[in-house]
């Protein structure tokens, strides 16, 4: 063997190693946003719920309801969008990028050295670039998943606060009033 081929093979492995971390991360990442996204959602359901038992009768207090009811619709598709696998796993030809590094069928039959060093070395290239591959689709579907929650995060503040805030101010509009906008017997 050559120093070469030991050097380009470390390489790949390497390659491959960063790769796996990578992919951790990217899970490690994906569980944060589904939490985030959880406790927003949660916040936001009560939120809308206590409001929706008030029965607003006015225009103000249904248009930041309905601002807080798309910050739930948005938290919602970052729930789909994490949650969801955008890869067409039939058309891979494995579920793991790591089937690239098993030995292929024939390799009892390789006798140089050289030729074995040169099968590892391919195999590990393309399972890195295969891990690669499916960590930048990944990346790119909990950016879009992020850029969901924090809309809907600050829908949900911005129009679920407005309306607690318009709600339990002395007079407010959505205060002291029945189901028909008539008010409320005290």
């Amino acid at each position: 063997m050559t120093p070469a081929a030991e050097t380009r093979l470390a390489w790949a492995i390497r390659a491959w190693e960063a790769e796996v971390e990578n992919a951790s991360r990217l899970a490690s990442r994906a569980n944060l946003v589904l939490t985030v996204a959880l406790a927003f959602s949660g916040f936001g359901t009560k939120e809308l719920a206590d409001a929706l038992r008030t029965h607003p009768g006015d225009g103000l207090g249904r248009t930041l309801l309905f601002g807080a009811s798309l910050g739930l619709v948005s938290i919602f598709w970052c729930f789909i969008l994490t949650l969801a696998r955008r890869q067409d796993r039939n058309s891979l030809r494995s579920n793991f990028a790591s089937w690239e590094l098993l030995p292929p069928g024939d390799v009892e039959s390789v006798t140089s050295d050289g030729e074995m060093m040169l099968r590892a070395y391919r195999s590990a290239t393309a399972a890195a670039y295969e891990l690669h591959s499916r960590n930048a689709v990944e990346r790119d579907r909990l950016k879009v998943a992020q850029q969901f929650l924090i809309l809907g995060a600050v829908l949900i503040l911005a129009f679920g606060g407005v309306y607690t805030v318009s709600r339990e101010a002395p007079g407010g509009s959505a205060t002291k009033r029945s189901c028909c906008g008539s008010p409320a017997p005290a």
